[in-house]
């Protein structure tokens, strides 16, 4: 599956977060190489999943990956600084939830598991057909209380899975070397035209980086 259809089967209609100036400035400061990282906000286990989920959905193929331009980074500073408290425990109960069923469906611990083997799992939330879509969407939103308890589990577990999803597309796209070596870029920008097709373009979106 190219990487256009893989974002058009994990969008799920919900979109991604728009950037402002303020996440612009932290994703800069997420710019120093990711060997040997240490999350600040999150556990050393849940370091490990979320660096794994992210790598599945921006793998590093012809062109870079999530992992390259470190979007685990910009995500653990996002909700340490950024996100609120309510946000923050809803998201971690959510990450913990997914490798507990993983460590139960794949007898193994996430720190040991592959790309590959998290892959397998999230495929089960997101390779939906439009009735499972509409749920998806539905629980993510929904009040737990009201949801009996393994909706209330999948409620937490997509919390989780969306916003990883959201932040990584948005990081990708936001960073520097995307925006210079994926996205059409022009340090010096001509006059704007809004309405050129992308196939006069070679196919790319123009970078705001």
């Amino acid at each position: 599956m190219d990487r256009r259809a893989a974002l058009k089967n994990l969008s799920l209609g919900l979109g991604a977060t728009i950037a402002g100036p303020s996440l612009i400035n932290i994703l800069a400061s997420c710019s120093s190489p990711r060997e040997g990282w240490v999350p600040t906000f999150f556990t050393p286990n849940q370091g490990e999943v979320l660096t794994r989920v992210v790598d599945v959905i921006f793998p590093v193929s012809e062109i870079p990956g999530g992992l390259d331009v470190n979007v685990p980074e910009l995500i653990d500073v996002m909700y340490r600084d950024v996100e609120s408290v309510d946000n923050q425990k809803t998201y971690q109960k959510g990450m913990d939830l997914f490798i507990e069923e993983f460590e139960g469906e794949m007898s193994k611990s996430i720190s040991k598991a592959s790309t590959e083997d998290v892959a397998v799992l999230f495929g089960t939330y997101f390779n939906l057909d439009a009735e499972g879509q509409a749920k998806a969407k539905s629980l993510r939103y929904a009040d737990p209380q009201d949801l009996n308890e393994a909706d209330t589990k999948k409620h937490y577990i997509y919390n989780f899975l969306m916003s990883t999803r959201d932040y990584t597309i948005f990081g990708y796209y936001s960073s520097e070397k995307v925006g210079k070596e994926v996205l059409n870029y022009d340090p010096i920008p001509g006059g704007f035209d809004p309405c050129v097709p992308l196939d006069e373009l070679g196919g790319k979106s123009w970078s705001l980086s």
